[in-house]
């Protein structure tokens, strides 16, 4: 993987990530004093809620994905990038499955301050990344 793939990748997954936070946004509502399962049945009931986590599987599977092919291409600042991504992916991944669980509102807040850092790191290492390619490629020109 080159850093202008990485950036385009990245990118696709910043917008991604943006989507998932506009589906859920304030305006959802999980009913109190569900159990797990009853919690899960209202997840698939409501359009919005399915569609964020369909897509936050997906986003998942892409973080995993790039992290692979970065580790593929032995560029250290995309492993890097591309690690800390996956890392606050799947921990806002992991935040969303136990607040349908349990409905603390202390793991909806990680599971908002997760899904953001993750948002910040792949639009920021999007941005890196497509910047030293067009440096390099500057300089060999």
């Amino acid at each position: 993987m080159n850093p202008p793939q990485f950036r385009t990748v990245s990118k696709r997954i910043a917008f991604e990530l943006l989507i998932v936070g506009v589906l859920v946004g304030d305006y959802v509502r999980f009913p109190k004093g569900q159990s797990y399962a009853e919690g899960w049945g209202f997840v698939f009931a409501h359009p919005f809620i399915l569609l964020h986590v369909i897509i936050s599987v997906v986003v998942l599977a892409e973080a995993a994905i790039l992290l692979s092919r970065s580790i593929r291409s032995h560029r250290r600042s995309l492993i890097v990038w591309a690690s800390i991504g996956l890392i606050f992916v799947a921990t806002a991944f992991i935040c969303g499955e136990r607040f349908v669980a349990t409905q603390q509102i202390a793991v909806l807040r990680y599971m908002l301050y997760a899904g953001l850092l993750s948002l910040l790191v792949y639009g920021l290492g999007g941005f890196v990344a497509g910047r030293r390619s067009a440096k390099s490629h500057h300089k060999t020109s």
